[in-house]
Order: C-alpha cells, then sequence, then structure tokens
C-alpha cells in the first residue's frame, strides 16, 4: 500500500491509533503482545519512523490493523477519554479500518467499547451475577487454537451447556475462527474453561 494513496486524514487518524494503543489507557501494556502479536517496543519503532514510510511493506500492515481492531473492540471502556488521544470520532476510525487495504473485512460486533454477543435468558442471569471485570476477564482470555494463544471472544453466543454451566461460543477476534470458553459456578467458587 503506498501511503501517499491515503488521504492526510486518513494517516493522521492511523497515526494518532498507533500512539494511543501504546501510550494511552485503552490497552493494558502486558497485553498489548497477547492482543496483536506484536511487541510495544515495534510498536515504537514503526511510529517513530512514521514520516520515512512512503510505502507499508506487507508485514506492517498488520501493526495498522492489530491497532485499529484492539482500540474499537477491546473492551476497555475508556472512549470518556477517545478524545484526548484520538481527535476522530470512533465511527471514522471504524470507515478506515474497514476499508484499509489488505486487512480482513469482518467487522466484530461492537457497542460503545463494549464486545457484543447475546445470551439465552437462564445464561443471562448467570452472566449478569458475575462481577463485571470477571465478565471482561473472560471474554477477553480466550484460548485460540489457531493463533496458539489467549484472544478476545467476539461476535458470540453464551447458553447453559448440560452441566450448568455457561458456555460462550464465539470468533477469535485476530483470526475470527472458532473459540469456546466454559465457565462454571460450584460450591460457592467460579472459574473458566477453555474449550
Amino acid at each position: 500500500m503506498d501511503l501517499n494513496k491515503l488521504s492526510e486524514d486518513q494517516k493522521k487518524a492511523i497515526h494518532q491509533c498507533i500512539n494511543a494503543l501504546i501510550y494511552g489507557p485503552f490497552i493494558p501494556k502486558k497485553l498489548i503482545h497477547t492482543l496483536t502479536g506484536i511487541d510495544p517496543s515495534e510498536y515504537v519503532s514503526f511510529l517513530n519512523r512514521w514520516n520515512y514510510h512512503k510505502e507499508i511493506k506487507e508485514e506492517h500492515k498488520k501493526y495498522i490493523y492489530q491497532a485499529l481492531l484492539q482500540l474499537l473492540w477491546y473492551p476497555h471502556n475508556r472512549f470518556d477519554v477517545w478524545s484526548d488521544y484520538i481527535s476522530y470520532p470512533k465511527e471514522s476510525i471504524e470507515k478506515v479500518f474497514l476499508n484499509f487495504e489488505g486487512v480482513e473485512k469482518q467487522k466484530p460486533k461492537a457497542w460503545n467499547g463494549i464486545i457484543q454477543g447475546y445470551f439465552t435468558p437462564k445464561a443471562q442471569l448467570l452472566w449478569d451475577n458475575i462481577p463485571n471485570e470477571i465478565q471482561q476477564s473472560i471474554l477477553t482470555n480466550v484460548w485460540c487454537q489457531n493463533c496458539d494463544k489467549t484472544t478476545i471472544i467476539t461476535n458470540y453466543e453464551g447458553g447453559l451447556d448440560e452441566l450448568g454451566r455457561l458456555s460462550i461460543y464465539g470468533k477469535c477476534a485476530k483470526c475470527f475462527k472458532n473459540i469456546e470458553t466454559i465457565y462454571e459456578i460450584r460450591d460457592g467458587q467460579t472459574g473458566s474453561k477453555q474449550e
């Protein structure tokens, strides 16, 4: 992709997003590599060389793709400070993401930064009784066999399995392959089991 084919606004938006990923409060630093597969130091180096990139090499497209993906769909719940780091609204960044040449065109379901899915009525009752921080941990720490690492589950469906456990089935936010996690409550103890 020739950077000169991007509008100045698109270039500025992408630069701000990568900067926000590295220096903003959106993604915990220890999770950047886990979620993107890219070490934060590599992002810093890429950002520092930004003005020298006349062309984005194939291996660098993932830097942009992952930065936009995680800022838009990781459940950071920090859209309150979005404008402090990115001068473009979320909807504009979504358009850049979906039109970016060479990336997957699937768009995870999301609303106000919360990864979306749905539960059956009985599963929803169980889910609503799980503390918010544990809910976030469940959705952002699912094992993907294809990626061979933990990932975010998106576009999910939640129900109860035959043992009464909460089963969440959806897509890996990185590769969009099918993934599943089981969450169980027994004798007042909680825990998740990867399937």
